[in-house]
C-alpha cells in the first residue's frame, strides 16, 4: 500500500495544500473518447449492477464502459471501491482488515472512494487510505463525484404544461384517508428518533410501523411487496426522520415520501436547500417546540388549501431516485479541467461533519439508548 502512495504523490507536480487533500495540475490527464470505470468491490455484499451501468451510460453524454473485471486493472481509467466493502470484519469498530487491493496503478488512474453511510455507520479506521484516493463519492455535497439519493428535476415549459394537464383535476387533500404514518426497523440510532415521535404523540395521533413498534407494514418476506406502499399513501404526513444528522444526508425516506405524493415531516439540521424540493417538507427544526410542530401540523391537515400547497411542487418538478450514478463519475472523467489531488487525511475529511463517527463510547451509548426504547418505549 505504501508503494501506492509514494507513487500517486509523484504524480502531483503543482501543490496546493488543503486541510485534507494534496491538488495541483495534471500532467496525465489523457483525452480518450471512452474511458473505463472499474469497480473494485463489491456493492453492500453483492455484485455491482453492471447491466444497469451499461444502460443508463447507454445515454450518457460522456462515453465510459464498465467493469468489474480486475484483470482490466491496466485498462482502467478510474477504479472505485465501495467503502463498507473494503472492510472484511463490518462490524469491528477501527478495523484495519481489508480486502485486497490492485498491486498495479497508472500515473494517471483515478481511485474513487464510493459511500452512502452515515459516519456513524462507518465502523473500520478509515486513516489507513490516507494518500491513496483521489475522489470522494458521497451522498455530501462537498464531495468530489456527488451521489445523492434522489435529485430535483425542474420541468421545462414544455414539461410543465403537460404536467399541469394531467394534474388539473387532483386534489391531494381529498385523496388522502388518514393522518400521520411512520416506518422505524432500526432502533439503534443516534438521532433517537424515537423521543421526538413519543413527544409528538402526546399531542397528535401517529400511526407506527415497523420493527421498533412491532407492527409490520405489508409483507416482509417478499422485497419486492407493494402493499406497504399502497397502504402509507393513503397517510396526509409520513414522517421521514433520518436515523443520524449527518451534513446532507436525505435518504430515501424523504424521496418515497414525495412519490407517495405526501408532505414528509423531517429531522434536517445540516443539509442545503438545493438538494430538495422547495416548499415540499415539514422541517421540525423550524418549531420552537414539539407542540408547536404538533399545532402546525394540525393546521395544515385540516386546511385543504394549505394542505395542497405542500404538493404545488409537482407542478414545477420532479424528483427521481435512480440516476445514473456512472454516468456522472464519466462526465468526471472527461473532465480535462479536474486538478489532480490526493486525500492525505480521508479520515479527517470524513469527521469534518455535523455527526460524530463511530466510537466504542458512542456505539455504547446507542445501545443503551435502544434497549431502554426497547424494554420502557422512550
Amino acid at each position: 500500500m505504501n508503494e501506492l502512495v509514494n507513487m500517486r504523490d509523484k504524480n502531483i507536480h503543482t501543490r496546493t495544500i488543503g486541510s485534507y487533500k494534496v491538488i495541483g495540475e495534471n500532467p496525465y490527464f489523457k483525452e480518450k473518447p471512452v474511458k473505463i470505470i472499474l469497480y473494485w468491490t463489491t456493492l453492500f455484499r453483492k455484485q455491482t449492477p453492471i447491466d444497469k451501468h451499461r444502460k443508463c451510460l447507454s445515454t450518457c453524454e460522456a462515453k465510459c464502459i464498465v467493469t468489474d473485471d480486475k484483470t482490466q486493472i491496466e485498462n482502467a481509467d478510474a477504479v472505485e471501491f465501495h467503502l463498507s466493502d473494503i472492510w472484511t470484519q463490518i462490524w469491528r469498530i477501527g478495523t484495519k482488515s481489508i480486502v485486497e487491493f490492485p498491486n498495479y496503478r497508472r500515473p494517471d488512474q483515478v481511485w474513487i472512494l464510493a459511500n452512502k453511510e452515515p459516519p456513524p455507520h462507518l465502523w473500520g479506521d478509515i486513516q489507513i487510505f490516507n494518500g491513496l484516493f483521489n475522489w470522494t463519492r458521497w451522498y455530501r455535497t462537498d464531495s468530489d463525484v456527488w451521489l445523492p439519493y434522489g435529485v430535483v428535476h425542474p420541468y421545462n415549459e414544455t414539461e410543465q404544461a403537460e404536467v399541469a394537464y394531467k394534474l388539473k383535476n387532483r386534489n391531494f387533500y381529498k385523496e388522502k384517508t388518514k393522518g400521520i404514518a411512520l416506518t422505524i426497523s432500526n432502533c439503534f440510532d443516534a438521532g433517537r428518533r424515537y423521543q421526538i415521535i413519543k413527544e409528538l404523540n402526546k399531542f397528535i395521533d401517529i400511526d407506527k410501523y415497523g420493527k421498533c413498534y412491532n407492527r409490520v407494514c405489508g409483507d416482509t418476506a417478499h422485497q419486492d411487496d407493494q402493499s406497504c406502499g399502497r397502504l402509507l399513501r393513503n397517510y396526509k404526513f409520513y414522517i421521514a426522520f433520518e436515523n443520524n444528522f449527518c451534513k446532507d444526508y436525505i435518504t430515501e425516506k424523504y424521496w418515497m415520501a414525495l412519490e407517495r405524493e405526501q408532505i414528509p415531516i423531517v429531522n434536517w439540521k445540516y443539509f442545503s436547500p438545493s438538494v430538495v424540493v422547495p416548499n415540499s417538507y415539514i422541517n421540525i427544526f423550524d418549531f420552537d417546540t414539539i407542540q408547536q410542530l404538533a399545532q402546525y401540523l394540525k393546521l395544515v391537515s385540516s386546511n385543504e388549501t394549505l394542505y395542497n400547497s405542500y404538493l404545488e411542487h409537482k407542478q414545477f418538478y420532479t424528483d427521481r431516485r435512480d440516476m445514473c450514478d456512472a454516468c456522472s463519475v464519466c462526465h468526471a472523467l472527461h473532465d480535462k479541467d479536474r486538478p489532480a489531488q490526493v486525500y492525505t487525511d480521508i479520515e479527517g475529511w470524513v469527521r469534518e461533519d455535523s455527526c460524530e463517527k463511530v466510537n466504542h463510547w458512542n456505539h455504547f451509548l446507542k445501545n443503551i439508548y435502544a434497549q431502554r426504547f426497547q424494554i420502557l418505549g422512550f
